[in-house]
């Protein structure tokens, strides 16, 4: 096989830093959930050590002082005696705010969807 010399765009690609995410109920302090996570960013760390590995979690707080990982929730609840309404009702609240919330990063998509460009 000959010999092929990598172009410049090649080059740079293979240099620009992998941003890998990780979704999943870590943080929330169940052992099984929070052993796949330990391991597979023990796993990425050990292999891709220049990638920025992140998490889409539960609770980011105690993957970020755990891990060092940087971190975002999935959802937010609200707390305290909110918390516990919002269970009484069956999550609907919190589940509609969080719907809400995340229109916004939607918006391009959706009301760009089935228009000509």
């Amino acid at each position: 096989m000959p010999d092929t010399v990598p172009t410049a765009g090649a080059r740079a690609q293979a240099k620009a830093k992998r941003r890998i995410a990780i979704f999943g109920g870590y943080g929330s302090g169940n052992f099984g959930n929070d052993a796949s996570f330990e391991a597979l960013y023990n796993y990425l760390r050990a292999e891709l050590p220049d990638a920025e590995v992140s998490a889409v979690c539960s609770d980011p707080n105690v993957v970020t002082e755990r891990y060092g990982a940087r971190a975002i929730a999935i959802l937010k609840r609200p707390r305290g005696i909110w918390r516990k309404l919002d269970t009484l009702l069956l999550r609907q609240p919190s589940t509609w705010s969080n719907w809400i919330a995340s229109l916004p990063s939607f918006q391009g998509t959706i009301w760009d969807f089935g228009r000509e460009r």
